[in-house]
């Protein structure tokens, strides 16, 4: 993959949203698209374009690593693009939780956090393959 990041050096990429982050928010994207096209087309339009964006915000969000630390990247507009993440020096432990539909769907929700503060820890809910990011975030944390 290229290197799509400004920040740090050789990223890693370990995890982006599973398909089941989608399902509520499409959800309700549908039912207010088809109430706004009965009252007209062109407010159907207007829904139809936010939920272009809203799918496409929820597709940016990106788990990563590289020597400097655990990082997401997310936004598709200049205004709301941006990373944000935990340094190595500052990492805590990264956790996962598992339920009975995140284990079948493998989507699982993580937590990265900060030993220091509580505050700055990353919580992320419907990420694809989010146990094994999270044993591959302990592993080079261990390597570090």
């Amino acid at each position: 993959m290229v290197n799509l990041y400004s920040f740090g050096n050789n990223p890693v990429i370990l995890a982006k949203k599973s398909i089941t982050a989608y399902f509520v928010p499409i959800g309700i994207w549908f039912i207010v698209w088809v109430i706004a096209l009965s009252i007209s087309v062109l407010l159907g339009l207007l829904v139809l374009v936010i939920g272009i964006a809203i799918v496409m915000q929820i597709k940016s969000y990106t788990l990563f690593v590289d020597e400097d630390g655990v990082w997401v990247f997310s936004g598709i507009f200049p205004w709301n693009k941006g990373i944000y993440g935990v340094k190595w020096r500052d990492f805590g432990e990264a956790t996962y939780f598992l339920n009975s539909i995140s284990w079948m769907l493998n989507s699982y929700t993580i937590k990265i956090s900060n030993k220091y503060k509580q505050e700055d820890e990353i919580v992320l809910k419907d990420m694809h393959n989010g146990n094994i990011a999270v044993s591959q975030i302990n592993e080079m944390f261990m390597n570090f």
